[in-house]
């Protein structure tokens, strides 16, 4: 028992040095730096605004690397760092200055970006802009292992790769672009949405800031008795999980309704399954915690009374118990479950390209099965062929008979042609292989037949 305490205590002793930050900290030049970073005047203005403008075509136009560039010449970082440096050490002179350069950099980013996404010709939401709208606790996570991430380079002043690096993962920028195009569109959603998310995002890079200060074991500028300290470290800890609950709500949902597309995905693979001749389709699909909606359309065979009531039983099966579900065949206008508010419109659309869709597969079906026959056919003559052809033609040594497919993509019809690979123990006259293609399409009645 000794020998194994005494070798969880080495580990434990390594394990600290591997992680010590080593090294004396120089605390006035590390504070000095976070001042400096926090003031926006001058060039640094002037910066902020091309990096809101060139986020804001990455995310008009859908482009990642656009977006990312932005993001490396944000000076974004700086004000939100203060703050959580002010709060560690106590600085209300630092953490005043922090603020209100924060709201500055917040308002000419709004600005900016309200200003473009007014003028810009290109006025629809892309994917970029609509990702920044649903923040949820897994950004909040990226934040916070962020934000030690540049508070560690910050007390160490080593920010070569880190603090880009943290101003792109945690996203501080696009949130703020997405809500301006939320104000220039007067749309609440993508503006409370994204700008909820450059909050958290912001708040989890203080409180990781906080964090490393303290455990750094920075001097303090205000002496705080150690009742009124507690209660600061119980303040910032609540203020970080109330400002963490509405991201963990959406984010549950967002893992309910993917459980939900799963088990969709299952049931729809199952029904399939059970009944082969069937094409499923799946017309509308809506999640709702309390009650979701399923609607299927069913071609190409008709399920009776009991066969519906398994396609019932595969739903409940896959955990789709709180689901309505909503079934129709073609050619049926009346419904298993749940109200009838399908246009016809859209039904009469929906068959006719479930039609189509039959159609071209019966008739790829079939080119499959002419295939299958004339390769059948082949393999019984082409030893025979062989043999004969060895006779009538001395010089012969050995045959290969195959097809060749090709595939119209136009129309999806196919053509076989029948390639015969010969040999020959001595060149043959441009004759010989003209006789001996005429021969194999007489023998094999295949006109398709080619000699190489």
């Amino acid at each position: 028992m000794k020998i194994k305490s005494f070798a969880v205590l080495r580990f434990l002793a390594w394990m600290r040095d591997v992680f010590r930050i080593e090294g004396p900290l120089d605390e006035d030049g590390v504070i000095a730096l976070i001042r400096n970073d926090i003031e926006f005047k001058g060039a640094k203005a002037w910066i902020l605004v091309t990096a809101i403008l060139i986020a804001s075509l990455g995310l008009n136009t859908n482009s990642t690397a656009v977006v990312i560039g932005a993001m490396l010449i944000s000076p974004l970082m700086g004000p939100i760092v203060g703050v959580g440096a002010a709060v560690g050490i106590w600085d209300l002179g630092l953490l005043t200055r922090s603020a209100r350069n924060l709201a500055i950099t917040v308002f000419i980013s709004l600005a900016a970006s309200t200003l473009y996404f007014l003028l810009t010709p290109l006025g629809d939401a892309r994917s970029e802009l609509i990702a920044r709208t649903t923040p949820t606790l897994l950004d909040a996570l990226i934040a916070i292992v962020g934000g030690i991430a540049g508070g560690v380079a910050a007390i160490r002043q080593d920010k070569s790769n880190v603090i880009p690096g943290v101003a792109i993962a945690t996203a501080l920028m696009p949130p703020l672009c997405t809500a301006g195009y939320g104000i220039a569109h007067l749309d609440a959603t993508f503006f409370l949405g994204a700008f909820y998310l450059f909050f958290i995002n912001s708040v989890c890079i203080s409180a990781a800031t906080y964090a490393v200060v303290r455990v750094a074991g920075f001097h303090k500028l205000s002496i705080l008795d150690p009742v009124r300290a507690r209660k600061v470290r119980i303040a910032v800890g609540l203020f970080v999980a109330v400002t963490l609950i509405p991201s963990v709500i959406i984010g549950y949902g967002i893992v309910q309704e993917s459980l939900f597309d799963q088990r969709v995905g299952r049931f729809v693979d199952d029904v399939r399954m059970r009944f082969p001749a069937a094409s499923v389709m799946v017309t509308y699909k809506s999640f709702s915690p309390e009650q979701s909606r399923l609607e299927l359309t069913i071609v190409g065979q008709s399920l009776d009374s009991v066969q519906r009531s398994q396609v019932d039983s595969l739903c409940t099966a896959n955990r789709l118990r709180s689901t309505t579900l909503l079934v129709r065949q073609a050619g049926e206008s009346r419904r298993i479950s749940g109200p009838t508010d399908i246009p016809s419109a859209r039904l009469l659309d929906m068959y006719t390209r479930t039609e189509l869709a039959l159609t071209e597969r019966t008739r790829e079906l079939d080119s499959v099965q002419r295939l299958l026959q004339t390769t059948t056919l082949h393999a019984g003559l082409v030893r025979d062929v062989a043999r004969e052809a060895g006779v009538l033609f001395p010089t012969l040594q050995s045959i290969a008979v195959s097809e060749n497919v090709e595939v119209w993509h136009r129309d999806g019809t196919m053509d076989t042609t029948t390639i015969a690979k010969v040999s020959w123990s001595q060149r043959p006259t441009p004759d010989v292989i003209a006789n001996l293609q005429r021969w194999l399409r007489l023998r094999t009645n295949d006109s398709t037949v080619v000699v190489q």
